[in-house]
């Protein structure tokens, strides 16, 4: 099967890695349109050309560079025009700005084409109504889109549900992956040691904005009784204020502010924690939509913590705990209970790992890709 991939951030060398294995698994031969150079929030990637047997890359110019939803990577035109590809994957929303330009593409120059999109969607915006600018131009690309393409990868449950009825009826559940072979246990320990911390860790990583509720983690920190550090690792609008609001809980002096990192960092990070808090809160346009360090965290062997927003406890399932969302005393008894009971630490590290590897583990994720794939080439578009 020739496979043909749009992502903006396939220029992240883990998410690259993905698309690598998926052309191993089964002999496809997979080309990967990236942007020239992309910047996530974190850092900024470059665009490397690579070719191999079965797998290349191809860095294109793009359009409004770090704006996901508007952003447009060129060059796909020519692709479609001058070589033949069974399926288009574009890793892009229904309303995105790419998948109109992806589908006119497919129209123009590749009509036998199969096109599929993928979806993260969890709130059921008004119509017409988008948090980012030109709401209505976004609505005219999700409706367009949601009755042209042959299929949509839903990352969680809400999507299926929220796009099913607007006219996408072909929608396979598959969720995100993690890199078990990267994010995995290792020496605690010396991972403290090389970032100067001595005690218990909590942690958190991720975006510092309202949403993630890192405000809370400071509350609730601030009422134990035990000894701890804090180790926070991202950046955001908020960070101002949760430093102003560590100081005047008197936790200053706990924390470990660890600005963005790249990916690939992550897991000595994360093994420095003995416990990670995802305690993300909803808001009338926002919902947590998986909570990706989740996975990450449990495929280290970190148990976790998070608020009962959105898609965190069907993400957890068992093999960590959860509170409401909000409830900061909540969230104090529930760090409390872990750091209390060694045992029931041990026990949801384990069953962390388990659940990543088992059931979020890159080969499981690619299986489930590579199996929707050949039901929409073959034309056997069964719903699940």
């Amino acid at each position: 099967m020739r496979i043909l991939i749009v992502d903006h951030y396939g220029g992240e060398p883990m998410q690259q890695g993905f698309y690598r294995t998926l052309a191993r698994a089964a002999g496809n031969t997979v080309t990967l349109l990236i942007p020239d150079r992309w910047s996530d929030g974190f850092v900024e990637h470059i665009g490397k050309r690579e070719a191999a047997d079965n797998f290349r890359v191809i860095p294109a110019q793009t359009l409004f560079r770090g704006r996901t939803h508007r952003a447009v990577t060129l060059g796909l035109w020519s692709l479609l025009r001058s070589e033949r590809f069974d399926l288009l994957y574009v890793n892009a929303e229904p309303e995105n700005f790419q998948t109109l330009y992806a589908l006119i593409g497919r129209k123009l120059f590749a009509p036998f084409t199969k096109i599929i999109l993928m979806s993260w969607r969890n709130v059921d915006f008004p119509k017409g109504v988008y948090p980012y600018r030109a709401p209505l131009l976004h609505s005219v690309c999700e409706r367009v889109a949601l009755h042209s393409i042959d299929a949509l990868v839903a990352h969680n449950e809400a999507a299926k549900n929220i796009l099913y009825p607007k006219g996408s009826t072909h929608i396979r559940l598959i969720p995100p992956w993690v890199d078990t072979e990267t994010f995995l246990p290792g020496d605690k320990e010396k991972s403290k040691h090389q970032l100067g911390i001595r005690g218990y860790t909590i942690g958190y990583a991720g975006r510092l904005i309202t949403e993630k509720g890192v405000d809370l983690l400071l509350q609730a920190s601030a009422d134990l009784e035990f000894s701890y550090e804090l180790l926070i690792i991202g950046s955001g609008a908020e960070e101002k204020r949760l430093r102003g609001l560590a100081a005047q809980l008197g936790i200053s002096d706990r924390i470990h502010w660890i600005g963005p990192i790249p990916r690939v960092r992550l897991p000595d990070h994360l093994l420095a924690m003995d416990v990670l808090v995802l305690p993300s809160r909803t808001t009338p346009l926002w919902r947590e939509q998986f909570g990706r360090i989740l996975i990450e965290a449990m495929a280290c062997g970190v148990p976790v913590i998070g608020s009962d927003s959105a898609e965190i406890p069907r993400t957890i399932g068992s093999a960590g705990l959860t509170f409401p969302e909000g409830n900061a005393g909540a969230l104090t008894q529930q760090l409390k209970l872990v750091h209390d009971d060694p045992a029931l630490s041990l026990k949801l590290a384990n069953h962390s790992r388990d659940r990543a590897k088992s059931i979020y583990s890159t080969n499981v994720i690619v299986n489930l890709y590579l199996s929707f794939f050949n039901s929409v080439c073959s034309a056997k578009l069964l719903d699940s």
